[in-house]
C-alpha cells in the first residue's frame, strides 16, 4: 500500500541575487523513510534544510510538510544541528539541555515535573540517564551528541532531521550513534545530511545526492553517474548494507 508523503518538494528553485542555489528540486519522503542526503560543500544541503524548516521560502515551486506550509508543519520535526555539537561549553546541566527541547515561542517558562520525566525517558533511550544532573561540559563529544539527540526527541517528532550528526565525534561514537538511529527508525522518518559516506551504506534506506540539482530515486543506491555528477569526480558504487570506500582516487 502506497504511503502518503510527509514531505514533498515540487519543482523547487531557490536563487540569491539571480544566482541559482537549488534548481528544479523534486523530493518525496514517506513516514517510514530513512534518507541520507550527500553532496559536496556548497552543493545546497544547508539551503535544503532551511527550506524544509521554513526558515527561507523557495523562489518558485512548492513545499509541503505534513500537508502544510513548512512554518506550520515543522512542529512535527525534531532537528539536530551540527552547531549544537561544536565546542558546546555553556554551563548547564544535561537534564536542562534536554528539557529545553520542549520549549517553543508560545511555550516558555518553568519546566514541569512532566517535562523532567519525559527528558529522563529520552536520556534513557540514549543510555545517558545516569548523567542527567551533571554539567554538560563534563561529557565527552559522543555523550554530548546523544544528549542533543534526546533533546530533539522532546516534541515527539514524526520527522527527525540530522545535520552532519557525527562530524565532531570519534568513529566509535559515530557507530554507537547510528545504532541509536536504527532503534528510532520504526517510530519516525529520518533525514540525515552527511559527509560520512560509509554511514550511508550502514544506515540509510534511501540515498539522495545534492549539488544544486537532486538525484533521488527512492532507492538504497545511486549510480556512479549520479554521484560523479554531484562530486565532479569518479566514484565507486554505493551499495546498501555493504560499507566500503565510495569515492575512488581522483584529482582535486
Amino acid at each position: 500500500m502506497e504511503q502518503t508523503p510527509i514531505l514533498t518538494f515540487n519543482k523547487v528553485n531557490y536563487t540569491v541575487n539571480n544566482k541559482p542555489i537549488l534548481t528544479d528540486i523534486n523530493l518525496s519522503v514517506t513516514p517510514d523513510d530513512f534518507i541520507a542526503v550527500i553532496g559536496p560543500n556548497g552543493g545546497g544541503k544547508t539551503t535544503l534544510l532551511k527550506l524544509i524548516l521554513g526558515i527561507i521560502k523557495p523562489t518558485s515551486g512548492s513545499i509541503q510538510l505534513f500537508s502544510k506550509a513548512p512554518k506550520v508543519g515543522r512542529v512535527h520535526v525534531g532537528y539536530l544541528s551540527q552547531q549544537f555539537l561544536k565546542n558546546f561549553s555553556f554551563p548547564i546541566h544535561v537534564i536542562d539541555v534536554v528539557m529545553g527541547g520542549s520549549l517553543t515561542p508560545k511555550k516558555l517558562g518553568w519546566f514541569s515535573q512532566k517535562n523532567r520525566e519525559k527528558a529522563l525517558h529520552h536520556l534513557s533511550q540514549v543510555q545517558l540517564e545516569d548523567v542527567a544532573d551533571q554539567p554538560i561540559q563534563q561529557l565527552s563529544g559522543g555523550q554530548q551528541q546523544r544528549v542533543f539527540l534526546a533533546r530533539s526527541l522532546m516534541n515527539d517528532p514524526k520527522l527527525l532531521i540530522l545535520d552532519e550528526p557525527t562530524c565532531h565525534v570519534d568513529s566509535q561514537s559515530g557507530v554507537h550513534f547510528y545504532e541509536l538511529l536504527q532503534s528510532l527508525k520504526p517510530k519516525m522518518a529520518i533525514m540525515m545530511v552527511t559527509h560520512d559516506l560509509s554511514a550511508v551504506a550502514k544506515a540509510a534506506k534511501t540515498v539522495a545526492c545534492l549539488n544544486q540539482t537532486l538525484s533521488y530515486h527512492h532507492s538504497d543506491s545511486l549510480s556512479k553517474d549520479d554521484i560523479s555528477k554531484a562530486y565532479c569526480c569518479h566514484v565507486d558504487l554505493i551499495s546498501h548494507g555493504h560499507p566500503h570506500r565510495v569515492l575512488s582516487n581522483h584529482d582535486h
